[in-house]
C-alpha cells in the first residue's frame, strides 16, 4: 500500500449485504471489512432493511461488518409490494411453514420447509421486471448513490441480481470513475436460470454483454466460470479474472474425531434431490454393515426432500435443525466428522459452492456429492479439502462412509492425506487480490483521464 493511494474511497454496490442472509452477503461483507484494513474507505450501497422479509434476514451477519464501513440504503418497493401480495395470497398456516423461525430446532416430522420456487407472484412479476426482480431497486439505488458519485475513486459491484451492476454502471459512468464488476454466478445460465420468455433471455444476454464491455474489470468466482466467460466473450478476456470465495475469521485448530457414530453435517440449501436420495441410501447401507452414521442438516428443505428422508430407513438418524443464525453454524459443523456439499446436473460445470470455504475453516474433511470432473470436485480435491463422490453412486458412497467410520473408530485422520493448509482460502487472502485489482483499475483510469486532459488543453 502506497501513501498516494491510502484512504481511497470505494463505493460497493450490492443488493446482498447484511442483514440479508446468504453467500452474497458473506462475500460483500467480507471484502468490505478486509478492504478497510488495507487502506480503503468503504461505503456500501444496498437494500433498505425495511424492504427485507423476515425469511431473508440473518441479523447475526451484521456483527461481521465493522463500524468503519458506511452503509447507504435504498428502498426496494417491488419487494415490499411482493411481500404484501404473498400475505394476501398465502394462508397463514402455509406462511408459517414457509418462513420458520431462525432458531427453531426440528425433528424429521417437523421440518423447516423452503418456499417453493416459481410462486404465482414471482412468475407474474418476472414478466415485468427486466433484468431481474431488483428492477425497482435500481432507481432508488441510483438516487441514493448519486451524491457520492464524484467523491468515490472506484466503484465495485457484486451481483447477482444484475441490478447491482446496472446501478454501478450508471454511477461510474456519470462520474467517470473506474468500475470493477463481480459476477458471483452467470446471469444467463442455460438449464439453471429461468426467464419469462425467449425475448427476456435475449434481452438478458444483451445486458450481460453490455455490462462486461463497460466494466474496467470483470471478476468471477472460480476458474471454471472464468473459462466459460472467456469462451463466450473472447474479445474481453484481458479484463477478466477470478477471485474465489473464502472463509471469514481464523481457521480452527485441527482436532481429532471423538467417539460415537460418524457424524455428517450439511449447511444451507441442498441443491439436488437425487444427491440427497443417494446420501440417505448410502447412510442406510453403511448402517446395515454395522457402521453407525448420522446426518445433521442445517437450513430449510423442500417438501420433496422431506419426503425422501421420511420414506427412508434412516429417518431416525437424520436431524433437521432448520434455519439457524450464521453465527451458530460454525459450532455445529465443528462437532461433525465430515461436511457435505453438492453440485449436480446443470450447475456442476460452473458452481463451486461457497459453503466449502466455511467448511475449510473448520478443518474438517469435505464430501462433495457431484458429477465427475465438476468445478466443485476440482477445488475440493486439488486443495486437499476432502473427497469427490459421484452423486448417483449410493453403493460407492456407502462403502466410503463405512471406511470413514472404521477410521474414526481407530483414531485415524479422515483427510485423504495430511490436513491441508487453508490459510490461502481465507477472505483476507482473497481481499488482497481484490485490493490489487481496485488499485490497478483506479490508477489506469486516473492516467487515462490525465492524458485526455492534456490533449484537450494542448494548443
Amino acid at each position: 500500500m502506497t501513501n498516494s493511494t491510502a484512504g481511497l474511497p470505494v463505493l460497493f454496490v450490492s443488493r446482498t449485504f447484511p442483514p440479508v442472509g446468504g453467500v452474497g452477503s458473506l462475500r460483500t461483507a467480507g471484502f468490505a471489512r478486509e478492504l478497510t484494513g488495507l487502506g480503503w474507505t468503504v461505503t456500501v450501497l444496498t437494500v433498505h432493511r425495511r424492504s427485507l422479509s423476515p425469511s431473508l434476514r440473518d441479523d447475526s451477519l451484521e456483527m461481521s461488518v465493522p463500524s468503519t464501513v458506511q452503509r447507504l440504503e435504498a428502498r426496494d418497493f417491488a419487494a415490499e409490494i411482493g411481500a404484501r401480495l404473498r400475505k394476501w395470497l398465502v394462508s397463514p398456516k402455509a406462511a408459517s411453514r414457509a418462513t420458520p423461525t431462525a432458531t427453531s430446532t426440528t425433528s424429521a416430522s417437523e421440518p423447516s420447509l423452503r418456499r417453493p420456487k416459481g410462486t404465482i407472484v414471482g412468475n407474474v412479476w418476472r414478466w415485468f421486471t427486466l433484468p431481474d426482480l431488483a428492477f425497482t431497486w435500481m432507481f432508488t439505488a441510483v438516487a441514493a448513490g448519486w451524491p457520492l458519485r464524484r467523491t468515490t475513486s472506484v466503484v465495485y459491484s457484486c451481483g447477482l441480481p444484475l441490478g447491482s451492476h446496472l446501478v454501478a454502471w450508471v454511477l461510474a459512468r456519470a462520474a467517470g470513475r473506474a468500475w470493477v464488476c463481480d459476477f458471483r454466478d452467470p446471469y444467463v445460465w442455460p438449464g439453471v436460470r429461468r426467464f419469462a420468455t425467449p425475448l427476456h433471455e435475449t434481452c438478458g444476454l444483451w445486458l450481460e454483454r453490455r455490462i462486461i464491455r463497460a466494466a474496467d474489470c470483470v471478476v468471477v468466482s472460480n476458474e471454471a466460470f472464468l473459462e466459460y466467460y472467456i469462451a463466450r466473450y473472447p474479445g474481453m478476456r484481458d479484463k477478466m479474472t477470478s477471485i474465489m470465495n473464502g472463509y471469514d475469521g481464523s481457521a480452527a485448530e485441527p482436532s481429532p474425531s471423538g467417539t460415537g457414530p460418524l457424524t455428517l453435517a450439511h449447511a444451507g440449501q441442498f441443491q439436488d434431490d437425487g444427491a440427497l436420495r443417494t446420501l440417505v441410501k448410502a447412510i442406510g447401507l453403511a448402517r446395515q454393515g454395522g457402521c453407525p452414521v448420522e446426518l445433521i442438516m442445517l437450513g430449510a428443505i423442500s417438501p420433496p426432500q422431506l419426503a425422501i428422508i421420511d420414506a427412508s430407513d434412516v429417518r431416525d438418524c437424520v436431524s433437521l435443525r432448520g434455519r439457524v443464525p450464521h453465527a451458530e453454524v460454525d459450532s455445529i459443523t465443528a462437532a461433525a466428522d465430515l461436511l457435505v456439499a453438492d453440485a449436480c446436473g446443470s450447475i456442476a460445470s460452473l458452481a463451486v459452492r461457497a459453503k466449502i470455504f466455511e467448511y475449510a475453516r473448520s478443518r474438517k474433511p469435505i464430501v462433495a456429492l457431484t458429477d465427475r470432473g465438476s468445478a466443485l470436485e476440482m477445488v475440493v480435491t486439488r486443495q486437499g479439502l476432502g473427497y469427490g463422490v459421484e452423486a448417483d453412486d449410493a453403493p460407492g458412497l456407502g462403502s466410503f462412509l463405512s471406511e470413514m467410520s472404521r477410521r474414526k473408530a481407530r483414531g485415524q485422520s479422515l483427510f485423504p492425506a495430511d490436513p491441508p493448509d487453508v490459510q490461502g482460502l481465507s477472505r483476507t487472502a482473497r481481499a488482497r487480490e481484490l485490493d490489487r485489482i481496485l488499485r490497478r483499475v483506479e490508477a489506469a483510469r486516473r492516467d487515462h483521464d490525465g492524458v485526455a486532459r492534456e490533449r484537450t488543453s494542448a494548443p
